[in-house]
């Protein structure tokens, strides 16, 4: 590149950068993949019928409020989640992912008695496990980039080895 290719190109504005970064920087199409995933599964069969012949949906089970429940509290748990990293406090984000995973598997990991409507409850459609796995894949995505964040934090502390013996010989 000449020094006339540089004066005739436009700059990007800050702003483009800032939007690049928050929406298409490393490792944000699994974050994006997440969110396809949790508004895919507010549409999807999640839950069998209780009272009636249809099954529920997703975004009546996040609607109805079943805050009783362990794993519903993944909902407020994820869109923290989601929140902090747009505000990029990626290790704050992290933490809340990792509860929210935990508690979409709930369903699996407590046993709740079968009893009553729980019976039918705990029959898990599709839309339930597209649910967790959103939960999962925001998890696993953001600990990942905790990992490689701490990897070269710890490779630029790590002190300069002498090898001037070496190159002597």
């Amino acid at each position: 590149m000449t020094d006339t290719d540089a004066l005739h190109r436009p700059e990007t504005p800050a702003i483009a950068s800032w939007s690049y970064r928050r929406c298409a920087g490393p490792g944000v199409h699994w974050v994006w993949l997440s969110v396809a995933l949790y508004l895919a599964a507010c549409f999807l069969p999640a839950m069998p019928p209780i009272f009636g012949d249809h099954k529920i949906i997703g975004l009546s089970c996040l609607a109805s409020l079943m805050y009783t429940l362990p794993a519903w509290w993944a909902n407020p748990a994820y869109f923290l989640a989601l929140i902090l990293y747009w505000w990029h406090c990626h290790r704050i984000a992290t933490i809340f992912a990792a509860i929210s995973a935990v508690l979409a598997c709930s369903f699996e990991l407590l046993n709740f008695p079968n009893a009553g409507w729980y019976e039918g409850v705990f029959k898990q459609e599709v839309g339930c496990y597209v649910w967790i796995a959103s939960m999962q894949v925001l998890a696993c995505n953001l600990l990942w980039q905790e990992w490689i964040v701490w990897r070269q934090n710890e490779n630029e502390s790590a002190p300069a080895i002498d090898d001037s013996r070496v190159n002597d010989a």
